[in-house]
């Protein structure tokens, strides 16, 4: 039967059958294997168990034995005891750094005040990022990211989200009578400009794909957080920490730069600066900009309500903590459902925010009066 040209025929075995690979020409096999094994100085009995290789599988996928320019054959058929499974350290079977497996850590979720991003999820660890020289780089990247480039880049994503805008309401605005000919190349025009916009604004929301100190810091970030997970809990943890309070120390480091270009007396001016900041170098729509605008003003004003209570000291950060903790309480809702309770994935889930609750508390000690009248309660 002759099908239209395009078209094919899908053959599926009956219900209880399974199709089978061809076997490997034995002999054929044989012959390849012992011209290999003479050259390279193997045994030549391809099955012994001496060689931790399963040169059977690799001829059936191959149709041969074809080493590399290394005088190597692939290291995916490497068996358990194979000399070289560990080469400087790395797994050559799975490219994971010995020590380590090739399960992932669970994702992260934002912070609602979008201080730190969730580190990026990656399907397995790329040991060239272990190196001490990458390691060192590491440090002045994920810097340089958190205080210039990924700000940057957000702000300009506003503008141009701002000239979208501009175009699209030229389009809507009266028009003086003209041509069709006219209106249809400016229609066009319109199209094609709006389209290199949504293109560029793409570009400058996700720096993490397309800014060269961000892509390489968020990649790095992505296998050492794997990494630490997989050396335990507890370091794995302790990672997500630091990373987290090293975006809140760049939002201090940034706020007070910004205190010394546009400096505030009062604390209304300070806190609608806090929220300008947020803003402004918040990636994402306007909506996106200014929820976190909301939540950092909302942070900056949770002090004044735990220094009213009264209390001072660790009272006063641990009553401030309670507060951002209730005002950020749905991102650990939606934690504790997609964990399905609090378990390990819970915790790892929700530290960005945790670490963003307590840091913006810590500088909370209390009003000067009830500083100094625990004072005098202590010692007078």
């Amino acid at each position: 039967m002759n099908l239209p040209e395009g078209f094919q025929v899908e053959i599926k075995p009956p219900e209880g059958f399974k199709v089978v690979s061809p076997k490997i020409d034995e002999t054929k096999f044989q012959s390849d294997y012992k011209a290999y094994a003479e050259k390279s100085g193997l045994d030549t009995d391809p099955d012994n168990p001496k060689h931790f290789y399963d040169y059977r599988a690799l001829y059936k996928d191959e149709g041969g034995f074809y080493p590399d320019e290394a005088g190597h054959l692939s290291s995916k058929y490497k068996l358990d005891g194979h000399p070289r499974m560990f080469v400087n350290g790395v797994n050559t079977k799975t490219g994971v750094p010995k020590g380590f497996t090739s399960e992932m850590p669970p994702a992260q979720l934002p912070d609602v005040a979008r201080i730190t991003r969730p580190a990026k999820e990656i399907d397995e660890i790329n040991p060239i990022y272990f190196s001490t020289k990458e390691q060192l780089k590491y440090t002045y990247e994920r810097l340089f990211s958190a205080l210039f480039e990924k700000p940057l880049y957000a702000i300009t994503e506003l503008g141009l989200r701002g000239a979208k805008g501009v175009v699209q309401a030229g389009g809507k605005m009266p028009q003086l009578p003209a041509p069709k000919f006219v209106e249809d190349l400016d229609n066009s025009m319109r199209e094609k400009a709006v389209g290199w916009l949504d293109k560029t604004i793409n570009i400058y929301e996700h720096p993490e794909k397309y800014a060269p100190y961000t892509f390489e810091a968020e990649t790095k970030r992505a296998n050492y957080r794997a990494a630490w997970y997989q050396k335990s809990l507890a370091a794995g943890i302790g990672s997500d920490v630091i990373e987290a309070c090293t975006d809140l120390g760049a939002l201090m480091i940034q706020m007070s730069l910004m205190g010394k270009v546009v400096p505030t007396k009062t604390a209304t001016a300070h806190i609608a600066k806090v929220g300008a900041h947020g803003f402004f170098t918040t990636s994402g729509d306007v909506q996106e900009r200014a929820k976190a605008a909301m939540y950092r003003i909302a942070y900056n004003i949770t002090p004044y309500v735990a220094n009213a209570t009264g209390a001072t000291g660790f009272g006063a950060v641990a009553t401030d903590t309670a507060l951002n903790t209730f005002l950020t309480s749905p991102t650990y809702v939606q934690a504790y459902k997609q964990a399905g309770g609090f378990n390990d994935e819970f915790l790892s889930m929700v530290i960005p925010q945790l670490v963003m609750d307590i840091g913006m508390a810590w500088n909370t000690r209390g009003l000067p009066a009830n500083q100094a009248k625990v004072k005098i309660d202590r010692y007078g």
